[in-house]
């Protein structure tokens, strides 16, 4: 589970990375994609908690992945123009999800038994 959590955050960090260098002019695709990423994050995490209980710190990247999707899809329709910053925002925030699980993932890798 954590494993595909890993895989889907940096999916989603990727695609924020891309948007972030490149400001192409249609962006729709690439922020749906960016959303369906954290999305898919947010519902590996919630199956997860619904199986494992709740622990304090997946508590709290779990609800990081929540303003993750709020930040991408109100970057992704303000008034006027895309708002970078709060792609940028939202793509450290992912990030910083990541590093997290994947701290976790590696630290469960070591207690298992040879």
């Amino acid at each position: 589970m954590s494993g595909d959590i890993c895989l889907q955050c940096r999916d989603g960090v990727d695609k924020l990375d891309h948007l972030l260098r490149n400001h192409p002019a249609e962006t729709a695709d690439e922020l749906t994609e960016a959303v369906r990423c954290a999305v898919a994050v947010r519902d590996r995490m919630i199956e997860r908690r619904r199986r494992g209980g709740s622990d304090p710190r997946r508590d709290a990247r779990l609800r990081q992945v929540n303003a993750v999707i709020s930040a991408i899809v109100a970057g992704e329709f303000p008034l006027m123009g895309i708002r970078w910053q709060r792609i940028e925002g939202a793509r450290d925030l992912l990030r910083k999800v990541l590093r997290e699980e994947e701290a976790e993932a590696a630290a469960s890798a070591d207690r298992r038994p040879a």
